[in-house]
């Protein structure tokens, strides 16, 4: 056993190593604190757990998701792919909620980014959103 450890171990030794040594310069490369940055990414709160029933009067158009803006921090690779997505970040109401008013509740928790990025606050202009159930018109 510990001759087929030895024999393996020896075969191409420099090659691993430096092979070992280039993963790791780049590992220190992308997140090293000289290549970090904080930036604002654009995104969307989605309500994700909204029955059939139910539509969303306010704010207007927030059926389609409420804009906010999160603050991260990490590799400059990443935040820069993440800039030019919109991030979706899932919300769940809670049933007993339906219909009212919530108030949003916003973790950075909730907001979901790649290893290595970390959220450091989320920014949204609405802090409430009504939920209404749809009735059906009697004729």
């Amino acid at each position: 056993m510990t001759d087929l450890f030895k024999q393996n171990l020896s075969k191409d030794f420099k090659l691993k190593a430096f092979a070992l040594l280039v993963a790791l310069s780049l590992e220190f490369f992308f997140y090293s604190p000289e290549n970090s940055m904080r930036e604002l990414v654009p995104s969307l709160l989605v309500f994700t757990n909204l029955p059939e029933n139910a539509i969303m009067t306010s704010p207007l158009y927030g059926a389609n998701g409420i804009p906010a803006e999160v603050e991260v921090e990490g590799p400059m690779p990443i935040v820069k792919q993440l800039q030019q997505r919109l991030l979706k970040i899932p919300y769940r109401v809670s049933e007993k909620s339906i219909p009212g008013s919530i108030t949003l509740k916003l973790e950075t928790s909730m907001v979901p980014v790649p290893p290595g990025v970390k959220v450091l606050k989320i920014y949204s202009n609405f802090k409430t959103a009504r939920i209404d159930l749809i009735k059906e018109k009697d004729e």
